[in-house]
């Protein structure tokens, strides 16, 4: 029985370091996200009035897909990837929230459910490293938890 140095050179040392290193960068980038999403709700809405945070909103959205898909093709570590991937994730799981303020909690984690089966189809579809399915696992426990917990953002 050989035993196994704790060292990079072991796999799953260093899938455990990864998957350590996309939770905290991912939970950083969702502060720093969000902080994005107010410049420019707050912004679009200083300009057209208060009832457009909607549309600063799905701006932001747009915005924060666009750096992701960007970022996509740079030539950086994979893991650095899965966490701007969360960015989009988290921030679309959010404004389910957001938009099915109201409804009852079952439908909106439907919904929820169903946008996150459709990311998982596409990982699939584009043979995505497992730091993204990592990446959508974290962002998906971490809405659910904010969810059930009854934390208001």
């Amino acid at each position: 029985m050989s035993k196994e140095k704790l060292t990079m050179k072991n796999p799953w040392v260093k899938k455990i370091l990864i998957m350590l290193a996309i939770s905290i960068v991912s939970f950083i980038g969702f502060n720093l996200a969000f902080m994005l999403a107010a410049v420019i709700s707050l912004g679009i809405a200083r300009f057209t009035g208060p009832n457009s945070y909607s549309i600063g909103r799905l701006i932001y959205l747009v915005v924060i897909y666009l750096i992701f898909f960007l970022v996509k093709g740079l030539k950086i570590p994979t893991w650095i990837k899965a966490c701007i991937f969360s960015l989009p994730v988290v921030s679309t799981l959010v404004l389910i929230g957001v938009y099915g303020y109201g409804l009852a909690m079952p439908i909106i984690f439907g919904i929820g459910l169903v946008y996150i089966a459709a990311v998982a189809y596409y990982l699939y579809r584009t043979k995505s490293d497992w730091t993204y399915y990592y990446a959508l696992s974290f962002v998906s426990i971490c809405i659910a938890y904010v969810m059930l917990a009854g934390i208001d953002i």
